[in-house]
């Protein structure tokens, strides 16, 4: 699947945006695990942030970061996050279920597409965040989470 999906991820230059432009109606498409919106205006329309809701579902929703960060800083954030790997947290054995369950889920329901690291590193605008895991005294299992802030 990683392969396949990186295949297609090259024809549109990898540019995961053009994909997503390319196939309204997908499951990969914005707004795809809702209603579409004209089911949704009716119950919604009074709210207000309709329009914003409304806007996020079609065009996908816009990040709003304080700074943007500039080519050559992206690129060896994404080399030096790629190298390094995931936290020790979530390389133990006994844990691993942890981690790939999530995950596994998230492509099994299409909120996720699997590629290859060399699509990651060639995927336009591309960012890799190491996974740890957080023991919970509240849960039965840990709970998986990105560092999201950390030193390079």
């Amino acid at each position: 699947a990683a392969e396949h999906n990186t295949t297609v991820l090259e024809r549109y230059d990898f540019d995961l945006a053009k994909v997503i432009d390319d196939s309204p109606g997908s499951h990969n498409s914005y707004g795809s695990e809702l209603r579409p919106p004209w089911q949704l205006e009716p119950l919604l329309r009074h709210h207000p942030s309709w329009q914003e809701f409304h806007d996020d579902m079609v065009y996908g929703i816009q990040y709003p970061f304080e700074k943007q960060i500039d080519e050559e800083t992206r690129q060896s954030q994404l080399k030096a996050n790629m190298d390094r790997g995931n936290h020790k947290s979530a390389l133990k054995e006994d844990e691993h279920q942890h981690v790939t369950k999530p995950m596994r889920t998230d492509v099994e329901n299409g909120y996720a597409v699997p590629i290859t690291a060399e699509g990651v590193r060639r995927l336009k605008d591309a960012e890799v965040y190491p996974v740890g895991l957080q023991d919970q005294n509240t849960i039965d299992e840990p709970r998986l989470r990105h560092a999201i802030v950390q030193p390079v």
